[in-house]
């Protein structure tokens, strides 16, 4: 086996210069001027009997839903009249806000007076007004009461959200007090609670006609049905006699907790790494009566636990921890989850010092489709900076419905449904300060292809090493990468002598774990799911701290991250999946250079041509990442994870910076890293930060932090053209080293980024050759988010550099020589 070495550090240059802000966005007028100021008046007219059918509320402001124009401010809502007042962004082109009716009489006699030819001020504002309605009954209703309908029961259970008001407190108070007066009077039950500056939950117990009632107030942003968090499983059996006994970590050993079902604390392979188990679900002890507590507790603690199966070993490396939040049922009925993961995690963080949470659960009533993040991944995300956690989810497994695909159609449909709006991650798997897990098959053989290898009935749907057919993806809001990683989750298979019937359940295609029913010789058992594939990545993350046992989770993430890479098998897929996609944009890109080109020379050319081709470019970039990020930034190197090679050498920092500034780091390039020859060499980087959230914001989170790869001739000039990029299309504009694996657009949408440099042949005029290499880390706070931000936050950073194919090179020795020789002209963090 090679010789491992710890990472390296790396540290920053001296120079530290404030950027300065970037223009705010330009709007475009309308054509027509005053034609735009009727349309308006006429909407406006519309929208203002819409909401007189709104009931209740804490104030007798009414409740508009302004569509604007991209890169709309929304706390420009005031500048349209006194007295409108913003509440939140759903998405980029839609802002909530109240107004008062002498507000609404203001902005009448504002856009009589556009419609009319006058000049008015502040008619920015108006001209990126495009619409105004009201919060209707649709908005209000949530995705699986879209989808499912009230369910027909005479009482049933909804949950319902308030808007958040996340900035007014008195109001706030007033909002909550009005509407638990509401419910009150129209005897609508509340079961459970959640009240927050930043998110306001309610459980409420109701009749249909109430329940019309409630899609009609106000106040209420959203009313859903309660979560759904059921699972499969199937069983095998083997001796429990066979087990060899387990050694005890010791105290000193990193920990991981299990959220879930329970434990069964007795197992063989747990019992010793057990360390508590507690149960936050009122009335219940902590034993896991379902069993996917157990299961998943398995592979939190162990990892790939089908590798020490087969090896004959169990020697656990961390401590175990287990809450209990879910019934026997697998199910969560006795009030919002929510509450109960909030008070499991401040009391293992107060008691137990622990740092990695495991929830392989999800809310299949709520899949990501875009707009605000709901109540439980906003909670993991404030949860996650304020503690200082991480907390690893599973992306979710899709629910077999009637859109589903029927009998073949699950292989000859396959890979393409995995991009369909029914496989969207769900809940809390878009939370952004997290990591999300989806799942990669592992076998393709069921039980009946072994016993009878001549029978060809049992098809698989995936092969190994490619994308579970259940793997849920998304991208998160703001476009950010979810799931970021992909683990062993299971497959399915389909019998072609049973009209091929979907086998996902006992199969034997899914992932061995350990079982709660051992006492009666069912010591484990096989599940498939992407619940399966997230303790993988949990007991990894957990694993770090052995090696460094004070990283950050910032750090923990930017480590996993930057050492995953797709499987072959993935790659292979995706580019079958795309092939017609990338053709087509190879071709719109040639006719935009030829374009460009006469444009250029002065020669006549459509600008309507072109920007239909750009427009077209964008739609099939979109597809093709659909595809690209199933499975995020891919699979994790365990090995490359926690320490070096000669021929593959990692670099971490860690960070803090302040608003609108740059950090400057020169990457040391070591000879033998552009020695002469043809082989696939690689620079990676993962950057990770954990900003505080606002849900009542599209862009979600209150920061930007992330980095570009540039080469320049030395310090003076990287940091002259980054302090000169003062908006942000400059910034933009700034050129990276060219083809990366993912690009500065996507990457820098989620809270952990990772990107990855490919150089197969180096020439004497490379610029790797000839020019220095840097890392730029920026940060630029939102104007809404400023006051909600560190005046400096903090970030972790990795980098390495592989040279694989050459298995003489040096680069962890010649790094380690140029740090060294570098040391005394670095800032010290």
């Amino acid at each position: 086996m090679d010789e491992t070495f710890p990472h390296l550090s790396l540290q920053r240059e001296v120079p530290v210069k404030e950027k300065r802000s970037a223009r705010s966005p330009i709007t475009q007028a309308p054509t027509d001027i005053p034609s735009h100021g009727r349309g308006l008046l006429k909407k406006l007219a519309s929208a203002t009997q819409e909401v007189a059918d709104d009931i209740g509320g804490f104030d007798n402001r009414k409740l508009f839903r302004f569509t604007v124009q991209k890169g709309f401010n929304p706390d420009n809502l005031r500048k349209i009249a006194a007295g409108i007042e913003f509440v939140s962004q759903e998405d980029e082109t839609v802002v909530i806000g109240f107004a008062t009716n002498a507000a609404l009489a203001s902005f009448e006699a504002r856009l009589s007076s556009m419609a009319s030819g006058q000049s008015i001020t502040n008619k920015e504002v108006i001209y990126a007004l495009q619409g105004i309605n009201s919060w209707s009954i649709e908005n209000r209703t949530g995705w699986a009461l879209k989808n499912q309908g009230l369910p027909t029961t005479d009482c049933f259970l909804l949950d319902v959200e308030l808007w958040p008001l996340e900035d007014n407190q008195q109001e706030r108070v007033q909002e909550w007090a009005a509407f638990e007066s509401w419910l009150t009077a129209q005897e609508i039950n509340i079961k459970d609670q959640i009240k927050k500056p930043e998110l306001t939950l309610y459980r409420v117990e109701c009749n249909r006609q109430q329940a019309e009632q409630l899609l009609r107030y106000r106040d209420i942003r959203s009313v859903d049905l309660p979560p759904s968090f059921g699972l499969e499983r199937s069983v095998i059996y083997q001796d429990v006699q066979q087990i060899p006994e387990t050694p005890d970590p010791t105290e000193l050993a990193p920990s991981v907790v299990v959220l879930d079902s329970g434990l069964a604390s007795s197992h063989p392979l747990l019992k010793a790494a057990v360390r508590e188990a507690k149960s936050f679900l009122p009335g219940e002890g902590p034993h896991d009566e379902h069993g996917h507590g157990t299961h998943v507790a398995g592979l939190a603690l162990y990892g790939d636990l089908e590798k020490h199966l087969r090896a004959g070993r169990f020697i656990p490396s961390l401590r175990l921890f287990s809450g209990r939040i879910l019934d026997k049922n697998n199910e969560n009925t006795t009030g919002f989850v929510e509450n109960h993961i909030e008070e499991a995690v401040r009391y293992f963080v107060s008691k137990h010092q622990c740092k990695v949470f495991n929830l392989s659960f999800g809310d299949a009533n709520k899949p990501y489709l875009g707009g605000h993040l709901k109540g439980l991944s906003v909670t993991l995300d404030m949860l996650s900076r304020e503690l200082g956690v991480l907390f690893v989810v599973a992306a979710g497994n899709h629910r077999i419905t009637k859109g589903s695909p029927n009998g073949i159609e699950w292989r000859d449909n396959y890979p393409h449904y995995l991009v369909d709006d029914a496989w969207r991650i769900i809940e809390p798997a878009p939370a952004l300060n997290v990591l999300t897990v989806g799942s990669l098959a592992r076998t393709n053989q069921t039980y009946n292809s072994q016993r009878y290898p001549l029978d060809p009935a049992e098809i698989p749907v995936a092969q190994p090493e490619q994308f579970s057919p259940f793997t849920r993806s998304g991208l998160s809001i703001d476009g950010a990468i979810k799931p970021e990683l992909v683990a062993y989750g299971g497959n399915w298979a389909l019998n072609a002598r049973a009209s091929y019937a979907l086998l996902d359940k006992n199969a034997g295609l899914g992932v061995v774990s350990a079982g709660h029913q051992f006492v009666r010789g069912s010591p484990f058992v096989v599940d498939n799911g992407t619940s399966m594939a997230a303790p993988q990545v949990a007991h990894l993350a957990a694993s770090v701290l052995i090696t460094q046992p004070n990283a950050s989770t910032n750090l923990i993430r930017a480590l996993l991250c930057n050492n995953a890479t797709q499987t072959k098998a993935s790659t292979h897929l995706i580019e079958q999946a795309t092939t017609s996609q990338v053709a087509e944009k190879k071709s719109l890109n040639a006719e935009v250079r030829a374009i460009n080109a006469a444009k250029k020379a002065g020669q006549s050319y459509s600008q309507a041509r072109l920007d239909e081709l750009n427009k077209k470019i964008q739609q099939l970039n979109k597809v093709i990442n659909q595809y690209r990020y199933i499975g995020g930034y891919g699979q994790v190197n365990e090995v490359a994870l926690h320490r070096s090679l000669e021929n593959a050498a990692t670099l971490i920092a860690n960070g803090s910076i302040e608003n609108k500034r740059h950090h400057f780091y020169e990457i040391p390039i070591p000879d033998d890293f552009i020695s002469n020859g043809k082989r696939v060499r690689e620079i990676a980087v993962a950057l990770a930060y954990t900003p505080p959230i606002r849900s009542t914001r599209i862009k979600y989170r209150a920061t930007r932090i992330d980095f570009k790869l540039v080469y320049a001739s030395d310090l003076e000039e990287v940091t002259t053209t980054f302090n000169k990029a003062t908006s942000d299309d400059d910034y933009q504009n700034i050129s990276e080293v060219p083809n990366p694996l993912v690009g500065q657009t996507v990457r820098n949408k989620g809270t952990v980024q990772a990107d990855a440099w490919m150089f197969k042949q180096l020439s004497k005029t490379s610029k790797l050759r000839n020019k220095k290499l840097f890392l730029v880390v920026t940060r630029n706070d939102f104007p809404w988010g400023e006051n909600l931000c560190d005046t400096e936050e903090e970030y972790a950073l990795v980098v390495s550099l592989r040279d694989t194919e050459n298995s003489e090179a040096r680069l962890y020795s010649q790094l380690q020589a140029q740090l060294k020789s570098r040391l005394p002209m670095r800032v010290k963090l």
